[in-house]
């Protein structure tokens, strides 16, 4: 009896842990994701690369170690914090790109104010 109440705690303890360690995982993912959809605008390129190997870290290491474990609730909800991480890197991305299509233009506004003489 003492080892049946034993094997049963030591289960209900590994139970909680898995429950503890998967809502540990989405609330530090929850708040990965609000850094960089609040501040994803003032990174530079280095802080870019660092919060992508940070998502790479949060979505090919720790989500498959919790995947199975998540609630149909909790799986939208990391669903939709992963669309939002994509939302705020595309962000950037259309950042970076009209920042090179206004190089671009004034370039060439140069090219042909030089070309005029």
């Amino acid at each position: 009896m003492k080892n049946l109440l034993f094997a049963f705690l030591a289960f209900s303890l590994m139970a909680c842990g898995a429950d503890f360690e998967k809502k540990s995982f989405l609330s530090k993912y929850e708040s990965f994701v609000e850094e960089v959809s609040t501040k994803g605008a003032g990174f530079d390129e280095q802080k870019w690369t660092e919060m992508e190997s940070k998502f790479t870290q949060f979505t090919e290491v720790e989500y498959p170690k919790h995947q199975q474990h998540l609630t149909p609730e909790e799986a939208k909800t990391y669903n939709e914090l992963t669309g939002r991480y994509y939302g705020a890197l595309t962000r950037h991305q259309a950042s970076k790109l009209k920042k090179g299509l206004e190089n671009l233009l004034d370039q060439t506004q140069g090219a042909l104010e030089e070309l005029r003489k």
